[in-house]
């Protein structure tokens, strides 16, 4: 049996892959620390929610998951006035193109901010739930292999950037959590109360992953 390691932090949303990366985790070491951060995007209220909800879940099963971190960064500030993920614009629907879904430079500001933090509380490794189908510049391993350089250069100790799920696609992220509870997750971008919308991109690809797996999906749609 391999050693358990000591501490890593885990940059995770309310969604399936951040489930299953927390239960990898969870499983080689001895303290996660869950990191949230808040952007001002017009479906985080709800995400919390559902990410309040799986954490609670999940540190039930693991005693190694920490309690959720909250750390602000605000988009307003530094996107154009109007986009579309901050004052609920024309939202990409469940057939549209990858490239409209894109956040510019959102991996990049998530690990700024947890990188901080990392260095601060002494913690050396920092993962995130990227999956193989990421088609944006920021989700490549060339750009986490040159953010981890950076973070030699910038920092008195080098962080380690690990991406665990990167060799998955998200069907296979359904068939790794049907004993997790994936009712809990959510991953809607205009969500009707607390209910996925069904007819946005994220919820087009959470349809068809529960359909390539041929999983049940247990989820809720205001309408499908």
């Amino acid at each position: 049996m391999a050693a358990t390691k000591n501490t890593v932090a885990a940059l995770i949303s309310s969604g399936m892959s951040s489930l299953i990366l927390l239960d990898e985790l969870a499983r080689d070491y001895k303290q996660v620390v869950p990191i949230y951060v808040i952007s001002g995007l017009t479906w985080e209220p709800v995400e919390r929610y559902w990410l309040r909800r799986f954490h609670r879940q999940m540190k039930r099963r693991h005693n190694s998951i920490g309690e959720l971190i909250d750390i602000s960064l605000p988009l307003a500030p530094i996107y154009r006035r109007g986009y579309w993920a901050l004052e609920g614009g024309e939202v990409p629907s469940r057939y549209a193109s990858d490239t409209l879904m894109e956040l510019p430079g959102r991996n990049m500001l998530l690990l700024a901010a947890s990188s901080v933090f990392a260095q601060t509380h002494g913690v050396q490794e920092i993962a995130i739930g990227i999956l193989s189908t990421g088609p944006l510049q920021d989700s490549k391993p060339e750009f986490f292999k040159a953010f981890e350089e950076l973070t030699a250069v910038g920092f008195r100790h080098k962080i380690k950037i690990l991406t665990p799920l990167n060799k998955l696609k998200k069907v296979n992220i359904v068939k790794k959590g049907t004993d997790l509870p994936l009712d809990s997750t959510f991953s809607c971008i205009r969500p009707r109360g607390r209910k996925h919308c069904g007819q946005c991109y994220k919820c087009g690809e959470r349809i068809r992953a529960f359909e390539e797996a041929k999983v049940k999906d247990p989820t809720e749609y205001a309408k499908t």
